[in-house]
């Protein structure tokens, strides 16, 4: 299907004054992550950023595909019960995710986990993602970088951007220097493994479970359910500027900014491409116009 029959590319100037469909529809206050800035003092990686405009150039859109995505929600509905996260297309974070229950010494409170899938069962079963309105432009290539959905969820409540950090946003950007386009992490699940020796791509996964087996961390995983529908895979971009985050006393750095995406309609290997292609045409233009600025 081609999607740039509905959402069209803008060429002409009275279109690019009023801004691409895709961005205008976007809340107002997002930003490109761009690469860390040194702080000459500290040395430390500061977050820089660089406001998004509708009349951003729009170079190529990805949308999903509505057979591909309902395939995603059957295979949601069979791992439901240890990844959670109704009406999702997301994985929850839980101890039946990280740590899996597997892992010595935790296999010893194996019991206490129970509760934790007992709850997804009975608590908050299994419900369907609804189509989202955004679906013909879930990713959206810019001459400054690529804008899309931090999670495969529906989007929160109307919230000032202002007051929300990056990576709580349900809508990230990210610049042309602030990611590496061979650190995408892409998961076909028709092709995936049953073993994998270090972490399965974008590890933890919501249309897969996989046991970690380890001592205290888990080294190496089995993937014992995951979806055949050819063609279905997940995107994740991740910003290379981190941020802290701290929860119940554990703090980690995840990406400041991330596009995390199920059922896209193009294949891996266009989408790989066409992100090659723009960073190699409008990467070093856009990084220095953005200096300028």
């Amino acid at each position: 299907m081609d999607l740039h029959a509905i959402i069209p590319v803008v060429r002409d100037a009275d279109a690019a004054a009023a801004g691409h469909p895709a961005l205008v529809a976007l809340p107002q206050g997002v930003a490109y992550v761009r690469a860390p800035k040194v702080d000459p003092y500290s040395g430390s990686l500061d977050l820089a950023t660089t406001p998004l405009a509708p009349t951003d150039a729009v170079v190529d859109v990805f949308g999903l595909d509505r057979n591909l995505f309902d395939a995603a929600n059957a295979a949601k509905r069979r791992v439901h019960l240890c990844v959670g996260g109704a009406g999702t297309l997301a994985a929850a974070r839980s101890p039946c995710v990280d740590p899996t229950p597997t892992v010595f010494p935790w296999v010893l409170c194996f019991p206490a986990f129970c509760p934790c899938a007992l709850c997804n069962a009975l608590c908050a079963p299994h419900e369907d993602m609804d189509w989202p309105p955004w679906a013909a432009h879930a990713l959206v290539v810019t001459e400054n970088g690529v804008v899309g959905r931090r999670n495969m969820r529906p989007d929160g409540h109307v919230i000032r951007l202002g007051e929300l950090r990056h990576h709580e946003r349900d809508v990230n950007a990210i610049a042309w220097d602030g990611f590496d386009v061979d650190n995408i992490e892409v998961r076909s699940y028709a092709e995936d493994k049953d073993f994998y020796c270090a972490a399965p791509p974008a590890h933890p996964d919501p249309l897969s479970y996989a046991l970690g087996f380890g001592c205290y961390i888990p080294c190496c995983f089995w993937v014992c359910r995951h979806p055949t529908t050819p063609g279905l895979y997940r995107v994740r971009i991740s910003s290379d500027h981190t941020a802290k985050v701290t929860a119940r006393n554990d703090s980690e750095r995840i990406p400041s900014g991330q596009i995390d995406l199920v059922a896209l309609a193009r294949s891996p290997e266009d989408l790989l491409e066409s992100l090659r292609a723009a960073r190699a045409r409008y990467g070093a233009p856009a990084a220095a116009a953005i200096e300028r600025s």
